[in-house]
């Protein structure tokens, strides 16, 4: 008997279990199918900020207003049973088309935000970034122009270089992808720890042999970087601007000038014999040695040309009419020089016609 009614116990046990295993599939099932069916489907792409710190049930929320989400409980449960609340990315998202509550998951949890491009040029200074970036509609160029000064933002060099009051030479040109929407002020530490990443201890290392601070060698590369645009010229040109700082002359290097006139508010181009009198500490015509300060944000290969100058004897450089200079060791032949490039502008000028 007892026998018989242990039997019976463990059959009614064994068929409960079947059934809850049976009940469980169907409700694995199911929900699986619910997450799978669309939460929207969109005629026109839906845009939808999500802001650093969002929560995710407010997050949901935003989505829900946006009529993105119809089910936003489906969506929170695929982030509990997996642990990834805190992994939701913040940007600006773009919904499209038919999305399931998997394929919003997805997307949230990659940070498959929106993201641009931009280029910064080697040798831009403080002017050519805020007018590219107005551009670009990223911001205006007077908060471009005031964030140069920003002293959180001068931190991040402080180390580096004390004595900097503003950022020109130390945002490093190069090709950035940012995310969408642009905080310009995540755009300029973006470009701080770019310079910072390559000026590492080799380099470093290198200005101290050469009696160097960063701001000096920074300085030096800038005024490489604005003088030629040919990378086999950078040695040569620094190796003119270094000769000429060891015999105390004056390096008189035009884009300075240049510097010089645009921190007043003036754009010399062409310059001419009169703007090279300009009283300033950045004009090179005027004073002997560095002006103060980077007069734009120099490559990687000007500030290597910096530190590892080419070994020349020579004192000048001009224009050869063709996009690159000729060098000369001594003003006779520098002079020489000078009537050669007059002669071939003169020669290329298109005859006029009587």
């Amino acid at each position: 008997m007892k026998h018989r009614f242990f039997r019976k116990r463990l059959n009614r046990a064994v068929f409960l279990f079947a059934g809850l295993i049976v009940l469980a599939f169907i409700g694995y099932r199911s929900m699986q199918a619910a997450l799978r069916r669309p939460q929207c489907v969109l005629v026109r792409p839906v845009r939808v900020n999500i802001e650093p710190g969002t929560t995710l049930k407010q997050a949901l929320k935003v989505l829900e207003s946006k009529g993105v989400v119809q089910h936003p409980l489906l969506i929170e449960i695929l982030f509990r049973w997996y642990h990834t609340e805190s992994d939701l990315k913040a940007g600006l998202y773009e919904f499209k088309g038919q999305l399931s509550s998997w394929d919003i998951y997805d997307l949230l949890i990659h940070g498959q935000v929106l993201t641009r491009t931009i280029t910064v040029a080697e040798g831009w200074d403080r002017w050519d970034l805020a007018q590219y970036l107005e551009k670009e509609q990223i911001s205006s160029a007077d908060k471009v122009l005031e964030l140069y000064n920003a002293p959180d933002l001068l931190q991040m060099i402080h180390d580096l270089d004390p004595e900097a009051t503003d950022l020109e030479g130390y945002l490093f040109p190069s090709t950035y992808r940012l995310r969408e929407p642009v905080n310009l002020r995540n755009v300029f530490r973006k470009m701080i720890h770019t310079f910072r990443k390559h000026w590492n201890g080799r380099r470093s290392q290198r200005a101290r042999e050469l009696g160097k601070s960063v701001r000096e060698i920074v300085t030096l590369a800038s005024l490489i970087e604005k003088e030629t645009a040919i990378p086999e010229e950078r040695p040569l040109v620094a190796s003119v601007f270094w000769n000429r700082l060891r015999r105390a002359m004056r390096l008189e290097c035009d884009p300075t000038v240049i510097y010089a006139w645009r921190l007043m508010g003036r754009n010399p181009i062409p310059l001419t014999r009169q703007d090279l009198q300009v009283d300033s500490p950045y004009n090179t015509y005027r004073y002997v040695g560095l002006p103060p300060g980077p007069i734009a944000n120099p490559g990687l290969p000007a500030i290597d040309a910096a530190l590892y100058p080419a070994r020349t004897k020579y004192y000048y450089f001009v224009a050869d009419g063709r996009g690159g200079h000729r060098f000369s060791a001594n003003y006779r032949e520098h002079l020489k020089n000078i009537r050669n490039y007059h002669r071939q502008r003169s020669l290329s000028r298109p005859s006029r016609q009587p």
